[in-house]
């Protein structure tokens, strides 16, 4: 499968986040979330909410977390309005890490996202983002 990498920095030098996003077939490389395939997928008449990443601001990195070299993947679900907009959210799978789970949270929770349509009517739904925390 091939690769698409784009390195971005944020603002602190030492952390370096990375994840992957499915893109019709490809993976590319990202920094930060990313967005995971919804099950529901397969529906022909729907598509998913997919979250707009020009409207996120990158987590920040917990200050403990940081100093305790803490490091891992956190799948989140975002319920998302028929207007975008995040209505709830929650943690599927925990990154081991409390502090780390709940700042991608609290950080994606503020993105907005293009809303889930189910023929041609836009739906609320659950859109699933995974964020993986690495330290570089």
């Amino acid at each position: 499968m091939s690769r698409i990498k784009r390195l971005l920095r944020p603002a602190h030098q030492e952390i370096s986040w990375k994840a992957a996003l499915p893109v019709l077939g490809l993976t590319a490389a990202l920094v930060g979330c990313a967005q995971l395939p919804a099950p529901e997928a397969a529906h022909a008449n729907r598509t998913n909410a997919v979250v707009r990443f020009d409207s996120c601001a990158p987590p920040q990195y917990p200050q403990q977390a940081l100093r305790d070299k803490q490091t891992g993947t956190v799948k989140l679900g975002f319920l998302v309005d028929k207007d975008g907009a995040v209505r709830d959210s929650r943690v599927n799978r925990s990154s081991g890490y409390a502090p780390l789970d709940e700042a991608a949270r609290s950080a994606i929770a503020r993105c907005t996202f293009t809303p889930a349509m189910e023929h041609g009517v836009a739906v609320q739904s659950w859109a699933p983002v995974q964020y993986v925390w690495t330290l570089g």
